[in-house]
């Protein structure tokens, strides 16, 4: 590509090789003077929404929820998922890291609940899946935000759940304004969090444009796998399934309702780690370090931990590789 003419050059015409927009930045936005050419482009920085009639050229971006004067490298309003950082400022954009940072609307949270198998307590995954799915709408502040949860329903006979169970806890989560999916296999559970309805970004249904702002586990799980067929169809997924781009930055996971989520295996990281490596830096990870025990009705993350000394394990946590 050396041979192509200095795109600032004042003989160069972008029309001429068919550039819409050329730019280069400060940290925070602004256009630097004489390093921009235009043929109409309406977005500029981060692929945001130019505002150019409020503040002039390239002083003003808009989103669906705020404005970002870039020349102060400031929100103008206050973030409306505030509750879900208390250690930053409600301006702030991008934590002060625009360079390795990009502001991505999240508007999902995701919880998956495993079948029970063999267990007495049929009914275990599904009052603590809606519990932690109402804990997700916590982390998930703007309007017209949901919940998704998936509930993964084995097929083998005696390991799944009853018609009665699952129409009990659809007009539960209808009633707490939870978006509820019933699906039969690990893959329907991968394809909707890493594509949800389709991969094409200007498809409001893709996942492109509907970051996942928040993940919760609750079932069976081997140290790197989410085991969510245990007993029964065996099927599992891991944090590696996964794609980045499907999570938003600052996400929330929590595990502990997993068996040894934070235990690495002989031959690959634990569910933690995996998690770990695919988020960003703001994000958090929970693991659990010993198996989980479910008493019955629903149980906090250290209830689920006390009956064998566990202990919630944050992201990134070292321990022992685990024995087979």
């Amino acid at each position: 590509m050396k041979n192509i003419t200095n795109p600032f050059s004042p003989q160069f015409s972008p029309y001429r090789v068919g550039i819409r927009t050329c730019s280069d930045y400060s940290p925070f936005g602004v256009e630097l003077d004489g390093r921009t050419v235009s043929g109409g482009y309406r977005y500029g920085f981060q692929g945001s929404e130019k505002d150019d009639e409020t503040k002039g050229n390239g002083n003003s971006y808009t989103t669906e929820f705020r404005q970002l004067d870039p020349r102060l490298g400031r929100w103008l309003s206050v973030d409306p998922l505030k509750n879900k950082f208390p250690e930053y400022s409600t301006f702030i954009f991008c934590y002060n890291s625009p360079n390795n940072v990009i502001d991505i609307d999240g508007k999902e949270g995701i919880v998956v609940s495993g079948s029970p198998g063999d267990h007495k307590n049929k009914e275990h995954f599904l009052v603590n899946g809606l519990d932690r799915a109402k804990a997700a709408q916590n982390h998930i502040k703007r309007e017209g935000e949901i919940v998704t949860w998936i509930i993964y329903d084995d097929q083998t006979e005696g390991q799944g759940y009853t018609h009665d169970q699952l129409k009990k806890y659809r007009k539960k989560a209808e009633a707490a304004g939870i978006h509820m999916m019933v699906v039969t296999s690990t893959d329907e559970i991968v394809d909707y969090i890493n594509e949800k309805y389709g991969g094409d970004f200007d498809d409001e249904k893709s996942r492109a444009r509907d970051k996942i702002t928040s993940f919760y586990y609750i079932g069976h799980a081997y140290p790197g796998d989410l085991w969510v067929g245990y007993g029964g169809s065996n099927e599992d997924f891991e944090p590696d399934d996964f794609e980045p781009e499907a999570f938003s930055n600052g996400c929330h996971v929590n595990l502990v309702g997993g068996c040894r989520t934070a235990i690495n295996d002989w031959f690959e990281d634990s569910a933690v780690e995996q998690f770990s490596e695919i988020l960003d830096k703001t994000s958090k990870v929970y693991g659990s370090n010993v198996r989980t025990y479910y008493p019955g009705g629903v149980a906090t993350d250290e209830e689920l931990l006390k009956k064998n000394k566990g202990k919630i394990i944050p992201s990134k946590g070292q321990l022992p590789s685990s024995k087979k």
